[in-house]
């Protein structure tokens, strides 16, 4: 069996690189590869997104429990954002103002916001629950942005949102 040595040899073995070989061949060469020192510190751009994402996926339920926690505890919701009810609570309050007899519609007070909860305060604390999710993601891709590019180093910036939990 004859193996090709010397020029020749070099050009089939580059030409048969893997997909991902010739991405990181890329990266490596661009301003991306010189930013981020890829060369320098013996990595490569695929190795690095993978890190990346195995970081951002350990810290992902942050996101969720984050905004739990904090629209559990009523957030801006108020009495003010509940809404009347029948005093029958199978009639709706539409109805309620609208039918002859014992009905009447009950202002709302403060046990609104307990079981059973009211509707317009449950929405309330469905938009401030989604309001929060938005915020946590906005402020760690801002930190993540900020230590990524200019300080150019590794680090995630989502755990100093454990701090107000």
């Amino acid at each position: 069996m004859d193996v090709e040595v010397g020029p020749a040899a070099a050009t089939a073995a580059s030409n048969t690189q893997s997909p991902v070989s010739r991405l990181n061949s890329y990266v490596e060469k661009t301003r991306i590869g010189e930013r981020f020192k890829l060369k320098d510190r013996n990595t490569t751009f695929t190795t690095e997104l993978r890190a990346g994402t195995a970081t951002f996926l350990t810290m992902a339920y942050i996101l969720a429990v984050n905004a739990s926690i904090l629209s559990d505890s009523g957030g801006t919701c108020s009495v003010s954002d509940c809404v009347p009810l029948c005093s029958d609570p199978t009639v709706s309050p539409s109805d309620c103002v609208n039918s002859p007899g014992t009905l009447r519609l009950i202002p709302p007070d403060a046990s609104c916001k307990f079981e059973p909860v009211n509707p317009g305060y449950a929405a309330c604390l469905e938009k401030t629950r989604k309001d929060l999710i938005v915020a946590t993601v906005a402020s760690s891709l801002i930190g993540c942005v900020i230590m990524g590019v200019f300080a150019n180093l590794p680090l995630r910036r989502l755990c100093h949102l454990k701090i107000i939990m």
